[in-house]
């Protein structure tokens, strides 16, 4: 018999909880920028990639979740 989980009932991860002074090099102002407008209705497509223990699911929890607040829909 399959056992379902439950959900997770934390809170979504957003921009403003985000730590972005952990963030440093060229890059960190880009990341920054994720949550502005022409970033969240481009459409463009979107890679995040680093090291381990940065924050990039995070960072893409935070963007789906703006988007979805935008009424877009996220995969």
């Amino acid at each position: 018999m399959l056992k379902l989980s439950k959900p997770p009932m934390n809170e979504p991860t957003t921009f403003e909880r985000f730590d972005f002074s952990l963030l440093h090099g060229t890059h960190a102002q880009s990341l920054k920028k994720l949550s502005s407008p022409f970033a969240l209705y481009s459409g463009i497509n979107l890679v995040i990639f680093g090291p381990t223990g940065v924050g990039k699911t995070s960072q893409a929890k935070a963007f789906g979740w703006e988007r979805y607040l935008k009424g877009f829909i996220e995969y």
